[in-house]
């Protein structure tokens, strides 16, 4: 009959007297001998004792004592196939590269075979006879990282591997990575709790479990962290919902500075606040940011450089969103369109309404005052010009164009969620590449845009699967095109300045093409 034992060290750590006698419950739970090994000074880490014990039994489970075991662990010697070494693979989760390299220098090793990245955390593994080379003493006198070392001979030596499920050694690294409880895992590794709080925290965690038992129920938690532009944000309320639909259990939390956007995300199950509400949660937590510095992204991808959404999605769920999954979607305050609805009673009867929006922001993408005078002059003759903006700061807002005679001017006037109620019920909006052209990609009107510093494709929303439905772009040319863009000198400066010794006119169609467009759009009208 094959003998198995669970073996521990003792350490004299500050919570061996809480961890060991569940250890050794378990192993009588899984029909195991048990002891408590003290380390020796004959052998420099105690681990290597295990040589000399797999002559006398066929599996080893070792257990940490910084691990605390749920009551309802299953036996890891079923879990794991008798002729494999079970391990949890951290590596996975975290790079332990300067670990490899150190240990390399340390013990003169080379590695017989390029390394993967696999690094097994060694506070809880299972191993049988055929693993007892792994467990030869070293011939260095300094044995500072006996983890290291056994990766090394794992690698070296091609042992076959079972790869234990993070639940079965759960480390405080995995939190950002997991998102869900330490208390949701079966065995919790407490080797990196501060020293002044540990014991606390595994005396509170206990009593969680004998709270929670038998069901042990627990959910992921998702922060989404939603920043840089209102248009950028606003294309990042497709990725939030996706998020839902991949994570259909998860509780999941929304931060933006416009939370009126985006209440109707309360219907799918995601708490929505304003950054000056967030106060965080006790807890682990994915956060998923729409907006990360560059040098946080993605190989340091640019966000100038990509459709709003794509950036957005790449940034948060490593994918781009399938094509019908991107268009935007914006609840409307009964209120804000009634208030609408009383503002626009008093315009003629006879014009219809078009949205107007002459951005200012990037030199490269503000237009001269004139180029819109002239196009919103020429609009009036046929329709009720409606001009829409919010000053932001002294550099971004819109510019003081005139309003024209029998026009709406409700630059800052309106809120922003009558705003959105305004572009809602206007058959047409109008702008330069700004955050009214995303917030219209939310309904079913045409949105006619004036590209200068981005190319159409890497701005226009998507609705019904397609960039193309009912959208207009017009211009000459596009800045990028004579902008430095290439990967290896791109700034993210460079994108918002006008090319040396070009001029924006340059760029802009002319003002009567952009009125005849708007007009053929009512005119074909069914």
């Amino acid at each position: 009959m094959k003998k198995n034992i669970v073996i521990t060290i003792k350490n004299n750590n500050q919570i061996e007297d809480l961890t060991i006698p569940r250890i050794k419950s378990y192993s009588k739970k899984i029909n195991s001998e048990f002891v408590v090994m003290e380390p020796t000074e004959e052998k420099l880490h105690s681990f290597f004792e295990f040589e000399e014990l797999l002559q006398k039994y066929d599996r080893i489970l070792f257990i940490s004592s910084y691990i605390l075991i749920r009551e309802d662990t299953p036996d890891l010697f079923d879990l794991v196939p008798y002729d494999q070494l079970g391990a949890f693979n951290e590596g996975r989760y975290n790079y332990r590269d300067t670990h490899i390299k150190g240990a390399l220098a340390l013990y003169g090793e080379k590695l017989v075979s390029d390394w993967k990245g696999k690094y097994y955390n060694s506070d809880v593994l299972v191993f049988s006879k055929k693993h007892r080379h792994l467990f030869k003493q070293p011939t260095v006198e300094f044995m500072p990282e006996v983890t290291s070392f056994l990766n090394l001979r794992i690698h070296n030596t091609d042992t076959k591997t079972y790869q234990l499920p993070y639940k079965f050694n759960r480390t405080e690294s995995l939190d950002s990575h997991i998102g869900i409880s330490r208390l949701d895992s079966y065995m919790i590794n407490y080797t990196d709790a501060p020293s002044s709080i540990i014991r606390d925290i595994v005396e509170r965690d206990i009593n969680q479990w004998e709270v929670d038992s038998p069901k042990f129920e627990y959910k992921q938690n998702i922060l989404i962290k939603l920043s840089a532009g209102l248009g950028d944000q606003v294309e990042s309320e497709p990725v939030a919902r996706f998020v839902r639909k991949i994570y259909p259990d998860a509780n999941i939390h929304l931060a933006t500075h416009h939370p009126d956007v985006f209440m109707h995300l309360e219907k799918y199950g995601i708490k929505v606040y304003d950054y000056s509400t967030w106060n965080g949660i006790n807890d682990a937590i994915i956060i998923m940011e729409n907006n990360p510095e560059e040098k946080n992204s993605i190989n340091r991808l640019t966000q100038v450089l990509f459709h709003p959404t794509d950036f957005s999605s790449i940034s948060m769920l490593r994918r781009i969103l399938p094509a019908e999954d991107k268009t935007i979607k914006i609840g409307l305050n009964p209120a804000d369109v009634e208030s609408v609805m009383r503002l626009t009673e008093n315009k003629p009867k006879d014009k219809r309404v078009v949205v107007v929006h002459p951005g200012k922001w990037w030199p490269s993408k503000t237009f001269p005052k004139q180029w819109w005078q002239q196009v919103v002059d020429g609009l009036s003759e046929k329709l009720c010009v409606a001009l829409i903006g919010r000053t932001l700061s002294e550099d971004q807002g819109f510019l003081d164009i005139d309003c024209p005679k029998d026009g709406l001017d409700f630059r800052d006037f309106t809120t922003l969620g009558e705003n959105v109620a305004l572009i809602s019920m206007s058959k047409v909006t109008l702008s330069n590449c700004s955050s009214p052209i995303h917030l219209a990609g939310a309904f079913d009107n045409w949105i006619v845009l004036i590209p200068t510093s981005k190319h159409p494709d890497h701005v226009l929303p998507w609705r019904n699967g397609t960039q193309a439905y009912k959208t207009k772009a017009l211009y000459k040319k596009l800045l990028i095109e004579d902008l430095e863009v290439r990967h290896t000198e791109f700034y993210f400066n460079t994108i918002n300045q006008i090319p040396d010794g070009k001029t924006i006119e340059e760029y802009l169609p002319d003002p009567q093409e952009v009125i005849e467009e708007i007009f053929s759009i009512y005119d074909n009208e069914q």
